[in-house]
Order: structure tokens, then C-alpha cells, then sequence
């Protein structure tokens, strides 16, 4: 067993997770998270809709990553996982808290309202962003785990995530093809 790998590595996890929310803010900034909003992939008790999906998109894959890395030490693995999403959460929060008070929309045309709504779950400034953390966290820890298990399992599901995001991707051209 490597030991490199067996311990975790704080500056590591700190910076995937400033990287995987980097690349969620970026998504946010470019406008995506709110134009896929729209779009449900679930509906119900728990609702999901692409633009969630694109949002912890980046924290998942890195998690995922870092899952990987540490497979040696099944612990270590879910820790790193779970703080990448808490610590992709920093810039998210920053946003919100400088969208909220300053007016950044005269440079950035994509951080409006109904943004700063989606990322706070409409539940304000201080209790959306401990939503928004938890659920980074919640879905980087999910993904650090999925890393971890074995290929006959992974890969079904994977298969299973990835078909759902494309069907949901693809539900408005397929409604349009006539039979």
C-alpha cells in the first residue's frame, strides 16, 4: 500500500476544490446553469434539472477523481471527496455575496436574479449558501464513493447517469420527430 496515498492531503483537496469551483462558477458566469433551469430531468419529491446537473458537474468529476486517487484508503477517499465539495462551494458563495451587493450584471451579463435564486435555492444569502454547500458536498462525497467501487458496479451505473443526462438533453428533438 502507498502511503502517499493513504493520508490526505489538505493543500491537494483544498485546491480541486477551489478548481471544481472555479469550473462551476464558470458555467454560472457563462450563463448555462440558468438557461438549462428550465429543464427537468426529475420531477416529484426530489427535483433535478440540467442546470443543477451542469453546476455540480465539475465538483463530481473531480471528486471522482480524487476518489480514485485515494482508492488505497476508502476513508481518505470519501474525506477528500467531501471537502472538494465543500470547498468548491467558496467561489459560489462569493458570487452570491458580491451579486447581492454590488450590481455585477454591467459586466457580467449572465449573473442576474434568477441566478443568485437557483444558487441559494431561493432561501437567501446565508441559509441558500449552507443549501448549496451541503449539497456540493453531499454530491462530491456520492461521486468520491462511486470511485470506489468496483467496475462491475461502476459501470452500470455511470451508463445509467450518463443515458438519463442525454435523454434529458435530447427530450425536446426527440418530442419533435414526427413517427
Amino acid at each position: 500500500m502507498d502511503s502517499e496515498n493513504t493520508k490526505i492531503n489538505l493543500r491537494y483537496v483544498f485546491l480541486q476544490g477551489l478548481l471544481a469551483g472555479f469550473i462551476a462558477l464558470n458555467v454560472c458566469v457563462l450563463g448555462m446553469v440558468e438557461l438549462f433551469s428550465e429543464r427537468r430531468l426529475i420531477s416529484g419529491f426530489i427535483s433535478l434539472t440540467l442546470g443543477q446537473v451542469i453546476l455540480y458537474s465539475g465538483p463530481a468529476v473531480i471528486a471522482y477523481i480524487a476518489g480514485k486517487k485515494y482508492a488505497a484508503n476508502r476513508t481518505t477517499a470519501l474525506l477528500s471527496g467531501l471537502l472538494i465539495g465543500v470547498f468548491s462551494a467558496i467561489p459560489l458563495i462569493l458570487l452570491v455575496i458580491l451579486a447581492e451587493n454590488f450590481n455585477l450584471r454591467q459586466f457580467f451579463l449572465n449573473i442576474s436574479p434568477a441566478l443568485i435564486e437557483i444558487l441559494t435555492f431561493g432561501q437567501g444569502t446565508v441559509v441558500g449558501s449552507l443549501i448549496l454547500t451541503a449539497s456540493l458536498a453531499v454530491v462530491s462525497l456520492v461521486f468520491a464513493g462511486l470511485a470506489l467501487l468496483s467496475d462491475r458496479v461502476r459501470g452500470p451505473v455511470l451508463v445509467g447517469l450518463f443515458s438519463t443526462i442525454i435523454a434529458g438533453l435530447l427530450v425536446s428533438v426527440v418530442v419533435l420527430i414526427p413517427l
